[in-house]
């Protein structure tokens, strides 16, 4: 049986972001744009299928979107988590980060873990946002954040509600 612990994923994402923030260099970007221009759009994207892993992207294209641009950055951004590769795994034990949360009857489908996963990751961007970690970056007055799996199964937030639901400050 596979074990899942949210918490310590939780946990260790964040961590994560707070490194590639206090490491961000103007100079030296491996995102889309010019490092030296504001960062406009930051993405959280993973993948649980044939690899479990993660990467944040900071976007500094003037007119950045979510379109998909931050994969191309996956490589010199990615952090491998081996327990979220849930390829051929039958029975699993999950502890949420969110003590409330109740498993939801249905299958254990892609579908489940792209939002199960998304969830945590939205989270993550949204406690980072409250602690204000993102002051520390050259952000646009515009920023706002994203989180994405690799095959397009979860997103957040709703592209026509970025501005407002995703928006850094």
């Amino acid at each position: 049986m596979r074990k899942l612990n949210l918490k310590q994923e939780f946990k260790r994402v964040l961590g994560y972001v707070k490194q590639r923030i206090g490491e961000y260099s103007a100079n030296e970007n491996a995102g889309p744009g010019d490092p030296a221009d504001d960062i406009v759009l930051i993405t959280l994207g993973f993948s649980f299928e044939q690899a479990g892993w993660y990467a944040l992207v900071f976007d500094t294209r003037p007119n950045a979107t979510p379109d998909g641009d931050w994969q191309s950055y996956i490589d010199e951004n990615w952090v491998e988590a081996p327990d979220w590769c849930l390829d051929d795994v039958d029975e699993i034990s999950i502890t949420h980060y969110d003590d409330n949360w109740k498993m939801s009857k249905g299958p254990l489908d892609d579908e489940f873990f792209a939002k199960l996963f998304g969830e945590m990751l939205t989270e993550v961007l949204k406690q980072a946002r409250v602690k204000r970690l993102f002051s520390k970056l050259p952000v646009a007055d515009d920023c706002c954040l994203y989180v994405e799996e690799h095959e397009g199964r979860y997103g957040w937030p709703a592209y026509n509600k970025r501005l407002k639901e995703g928006r850094i400050s």
